[in-house]
């Protein structure tokens, strides 16, 4: 009887867990239980505590939870999004905000966002405004004062263009599939909420000179985002760079480098109809 008993919550165990790999092990089916990190990648010399120093440290100067608030707030939330219980957002180097929703862990995912497809690079305007051409030579006062409108009307296009329309996709099963692959990986939720790409390796130590370590190249890019998920509050996230080996890295950068053929175009609503974060 004992083992019986023993087998069935060895068994019922084994299903929570799902039996899966250290980096893909459902991280919440139990809310609230803190999770280990051994396992996971991250980069060499990294220790949480020591990291955790290091932010605390440094808040002063910058607040790391305040900043992915600023870059997550004003991303489009469109209907079933702002509700879900699965949520991603990843604002990419600042150049653009992608939201991605589900209700159901295994249905495919829905995104939208107004350039979801730009590069990190400059990306100008989808559509481009023609300049007026300039008056002829002998131009009256009526057709110069014309052009002068429209050439001002131009150069404001540039100082202040008008917001684009959010287009709403729905993502195909391949890109669904590794997008959860990342986002229920267990070493998401273990790890920390900020990866800069600069921070403290090793045991900690107060010397001062051993404090801005760059663990990847600081070539510019970061990543910062919120996580909702069911049974938690929502988690706000940053990573400093894409080379810093945290499944969270893997996780913000995938889902900001969107292709065009993972997903599949429903429909664009103007930028004033559509909620915003």
């Amino acid at each position: 009887m004992r083992r019986l008993g023993f087998a069935l919550a060895f068994a019922s165990l084994c299903a929570l867990t799902a039996c899966q790999s250290d980096g893909q092990k459902l991280e919440d089916e139990l809310p609230g239980v803190a999770l280990s990190e051994e396992g996971c990648p991250a980069v060499e010399g990294y220790r949480r505590d020591t990291l955790e120093k290091f932010l605390a440290l440094k808040q002063d100067n910058f607040n790391w939870a305040q900043s992915a608030e600023e870059n997550v707030r004003g991303a489009s939330l469109p209907p079933g999004a702002e509700t879900a219980a699965y949520r991603l957002i990843v604002n990419a180097g600042g150049r653009k905000k992608i939201t991605y929703w589900k209700d159901e862990r295994g249905a495919n995912w829905q995104m939208a966002g107004p350039n979801p497809f730009a590069s990190l690079a400059f990306t100008p305007p989808s559509s481009l405004p023609i300049p007026p051409p300039p008056p002829p030579p002998d131009a009256t006062q009526k057709e110069l004062d014309a052009y002068r409108i429209e050439q001002e009307r131009y150069e404001q296009f540039w100082i202040n263009p008008p917001p684009p329309p959010t287009h709403i996709y729905d993502v195909k099963p391949e890109f669904s599939s590794r997008l959860d692959g990342l986002f229920f990986d267990r070493c998401v939720d273990a790890g920390p909420d900020f990866a800069p790409g600069y921070f403290t390796t090793g045991e900690w130590s107060d010397d001062h000179q051993e404090w801005d370590i760059y663990v990847c190249p600081p070539d510019g890019t970061y990543w910062k985002g919120e996580i909702v998920k069911p049974g938690v509050p929502p988690r706000l996230v940053s990573s400093g760079c894409r080379s810093n080996n945290f499944a969270l890295t893997d996780l913000l950068v995938r889902a900001g480098y969107v292709d065009p053929d993972d997903v599949t175009y429903v429909e664009s609503v103007p930028f004033e109809d559509v909620p915003k974060r």
